[in-house]
């Protein structure tokens, strides 16, 4: 149950700022930032997760390929735990120049408006977005990515691990944000026929409904 930390990145707060935008734009209700100084991404934090979660029954180990509701799912908890939300953040993903899921900003943008289709899973193991946390100071959380290597590439020591910290324009792992709120993950669970969400904070609400996975076999 580890961490592992990234150093700082103006284009992640660029890219961050569009998406609020551009969520804002779709009508969706957008949380107000109140942007704090410092590094709040600790082996402390990770450790304060893993022990809340374990109240309620569960692992971040179980939450490959579910990044959409499980980071949902921990806004409030983590909330509780700093004082303050962190910002859910759905974009893209890349690893070493390569794209894991690669949403476009139209994509964001109908699905936000029109939901998810059959037609999204085409071609594909599962839904092309990722989900993570962006803390108020501006660092990004990802609670399920090792998990889900862990789990699809056989990986089995990177399970619970959480990865963050200040994304760097010359790190191998990048998250580009492209829309961000709570309320743009339940609009889209009201225009989605399959669940995307949990509706509590149960291991049956937690479990895989449906697996978000990339055709690379990395969340």
């Amino acid at each position: 149950m580890s961490i592992a930390v990234s150093p700082a990145c103006t284009r992640y707060q660029a890219a961050l700022q569009r998406a609020i935008t551009r969520t804002a734009e779709l009508g969706v209700a957008v949380p107000t930032r109140m942007p704090v100084d410092g590094t709040w991404f600790t082996q402390e934090l990770a450790n304060e997760l893993h022990r809340c979660l374990a109240r309620h029954g569960l692992r971040l180990e179980d939450s490959a390929g579910q990044c959409l509701k499980w980071c949902h799912a921990l806004v409030p908890i983590l909330g509780e735990i700093l004082g303050a939300e962190p910002l859910l953040t759905i974009g893209a993903h890349y690893h070493n120049g390569r794209p894991v899921f690669d949403p476009s900003a139209d994509d964001i943008e109908r699905w936000g408006r029109r939901g998810i289709s059959a037609q999204d899973f085409a071609g594909r193991m599962g839904l092309n977005l990722h989900a993570w946390l962006t803390l108020p100071t501006g660092e990004f959380m990802d609670p399920t990515l090792m998990s889900s290597i862990a789990a699809f590439c056989d990986q089995p020591e990177r399970a619970g691990t959480i990865v963050g910290g200040w994304l760097s324009d010359m790190d191998p792992v990048t998250h580009v944000p492209l829309a961000v709120g709570q309320a743009y993950a339940e609009a889209l669970q009201r225009r989605t026929a399959v669940p995307l969400l949990a509706a509590a904070l149960t291991r049956e609400e937690m479990a895989p409904k449906m697996v978000l996975i990339a055709e690379t076999g990395r969340q």
